[in-house]
Parts: C-alpha cells; sequence; structure tokens
C-alpha cells in the first residue's frame, strides 16, 4: 500500500495548517477541501504548497469529488470549536465518501478519551465518528488530541502586556496537552506506512500540567514572572463550558500515558513549543 496524495478536510486554523505543513514536509502531495479558497487562511495553505479543492465537509458529492485521484485522507474535527452536530455529519461523510472512493488509509483527529464517551455532545460525536470510521469498509487511524498548546497564541499578548495567563481550569485540575504539529508529524507516519497504523487508536499527549505549572513553564521561557488565574469553565465560552467541566474533572486525561508507544516518536512538551513558537523572543 502506497500513499502519495493526501486529502486533508478541516484545515482551517492553526492545527489545520500545523498539520497541512508536517503531511507536505514529508514529501506527500496535499489536497485541501476549503469551503471558500479566496479566505487568508486557505490562500496560506496554497502558498505553502497545497492544492485547494472548492467543497463542503458535510456534502457527500463535494467530498467525492475532492476525493478523487487521491490515496489517503485525513479528516480533522474540532470538537472544541465545531458543534457535536457538525462533527457527526462530517465524520460520518467523510467516512462514507471514503470508502465509496476505496482510499487506501483515513486518519481521523478525533478527542482525547473520546471512546469514555464522557455525555460531552462534541465528543461523543467525535466517538461517534470513530466508530463509523470502523463499521465502514476503510483502514482507518484515530489520532485522539488534548487541549492544544496552540491555543495559548490567543492569550499571548495578555502575558506579554500584563503578565497574567487566565485559563479555563480550577485549582487541582491537570491539563493534558497536545501539540497541533505532532499531529501532522503522526499524520505523515501514518501515511509512510499505512499498514502499520491500520485500525489503531493513539493518544496524543505531551505534557500534563496544573495551571501553576503552566505558567511556570511560560515565565521559565519568556524570562519574566507570569501570574496565573483559574478561570474555570465559566472562562471558557458558552457552548465549549460543558468540554471544560469534563476536563477539570479529569475526565480529558483520565488513564491517558504522556508517551506514545511507536518508535522514534517523542511528543512535544509545552517548554520546546513555546520556545518554537518563539515565546522567548518576548523577553527581548
Amino acid at each position: 500500500m502506497t500513499v502519495e496524495t493526501v486529502l486533508v478536510a478541516g484545515a482551517d486554523g492553526r492545527r489545520g495548517r500545523a498539520v497541512v505543513d508536517a503531511v507536505l514536509a514529508a514529501g506527500f502531495d496535499v489536497h485541501v477541501l476549503v469551503t471558500d479558497p479566496e479566505r487568508a487562511d486557505a490562500r496560506a495553505l496554497a502558498e505553502h504548497g497545497a492544492t485547494l479543492v472548492r467543497g463542503r465537509r458535510d456534502q457527500l458529492d463535494h467530498v467525492d469529488d475532492a476525493l478523487a485521484g487521491t490515496d489517503a485522507d485525513a479528516l480533522l474535527a474540532r470538537p472544541g470549536r465545531d458543534d457535536a452536530q457538525s462533527v457527526l455529519e462530517r465524520g460520518r461523510t467523510l467516512a462514507r465518501a471514503a470508502e465509496r472512493a476505496g482510499v487506501d488509509h483515513a486518519v481521523f483527529t478525533s478527542v482525547g478519551n473520546a471512546g469514555t464517551e464522557p455525555g460531552v455532545p462534541a465528543v461523543d460525536a467525535a466517538a461517534a465518528v470513530e466508530d463509523a470510521l470502523r463499521d465502514r469498509d476503510v483502514s482507518a487511524t484515530v489520532l485522539r488530541t488534548h487541549l492544544p498548546m496552540q491555543g495559548l497564541e490567543r492569550r499571548r499578548s495578555a502575558v506579554r502586556e500584563r503578565g497574567d495567563l487566565v485559563l479555563p481550569l480550577e485549582w487541582g485540575a491537570r491539563a493534558t496537552l497536545s501539540d497541533a504539529a505532532d499531529v501532522g508529524r503522526f499524520a505523515a507516519r501514518v501515511f509512510d506506512a499505512p499498514g502499520t497504523f491500520a485500525d489503531e487508536t493513539y493518544e496524543l499527549v505531551g505534557d500534563r500540567l496544573s495551571l501553576p505549572e503552566i505558567a511556570e513553564t511560560v515565565s521559565d521561557v519568556t524570562d519574566r514572572e507570569i501570574d496565573y488565574t483559574y478561570g474555570g469553565p465559566d472562562a471558557a465560552p458558552d457552548d465549549r463550558s460543558a468540554f471544560y467541566r469534563w476536563v477539570n474533572e479529569g475526565g480529558l486525561g483520565a488513564d491517558v500515558e504522556t508517551e506514545v508507544d511507536v518508535p522514534d516518536f517523542e511528543p512535544t512538551g509545552l517548554r520546546e513549543y513555546l520556545a518554537r513558537a518563539g515565546w522567548g523572543r518576548d523577553a527581548e
């Protein structure tokens, strides 16, 4: 089984960009399904070498057309941002289209611990997509991601200007964190040897840290004292409060190891991510 061309569905945003960049860097021809090729994030993907294909992820004929001529596909769900119904519809559509197209392999980025079905709608929807892929005649790998380290970028200006880090965590909660670039690196490994990873599920966690530990890591990298505030679930947008209640209860990271049993693959820790993302330059 040889994969040369990959369709990525759901590549908008920092995580999607990181995945596309990693798969491109690994030498694959990457097509990206986008609703509007003229949007800035879509143009940025094209400038990096991706081929843009206009279409919607929840329209079967659009995905059918986008899969034509590709060997594999990757569906990037964003359960923290997408509503449950969208996650479910898009996932089931891609699973059906992948089976119809006879693609060699599919990768689905799900949510950490989705298999526990915690009663959080978007997380349960991701678990239902995992089941849909297993029920189809599709060779697939599930990559479960946790709180994205890239999410700290939204708080970077506040950290720089006020020295304060506010996250929707409570005292005693420990966050399991994932680097989006790891998702791309792992997906590239999967596409390079799909038979090795067929029908497997992996939890991608680079660090497990409390809010004080996150603030301490940011302080070390930026070389300045960073204060922190426990925002709790109420500090999250309304559509994400249920998800963060689950996070604070320990459900996201329950029984999840911070090591991946794959040779020569080491998940990225928060300190390494911050340094790579240029947070150290904030001290200059």
